[in-house]
């Protein structure tokens, strides 16, 4: 619309054309400051968001590694209990051989 009006200026219509073409700069003006406002709104919540994801993930990744070290530590933990367990089962049994064999009357 403005090329247009601006097309049609000559030397003989400057004033109208010009008159015109400042209405209508007029309408356009305000909204694209709207617009522009707007997508500043827009641009700050997209940096904010963006910076709540970067921190949620580093927690995410954080929860992971401690998830899996927790883990790890439990695996580590049930292995001694079991040799522990183990340990105490092959010292009950030497026990009770021991008191089988050696405490058995001899004839």
């Amino acid at each position: 619309m403005i090329l247009h009006l601006l097309g049609e200026v000559n030397p003989l219509n400057v004033k109208k054309k010009s008159a015109e073409i400042e209405a209508l700069l007029e309408q356009y003006i305000p909204g694209v400051e709207r617009m522009q406002t707007q997508m500043r709104k827009f641009d700050a919540a997209y940096k904010s968001l963006k910076a709540e994801n970067a921190g949620l993930k580093k927690q995410v990744d954080s929860s992971k590694e401690s998830i899996k070290r927790r883990l790890e530590v439990s695996q580590q933990l049930q292995e001694l209990e079991d040799d522990a367990l183990l340990d105490k089962l092959a010292d009950i049994f030497e026990t009770r051989f021991n008191e089988a064999y050696y405490d058995e009357p001899e004839e």
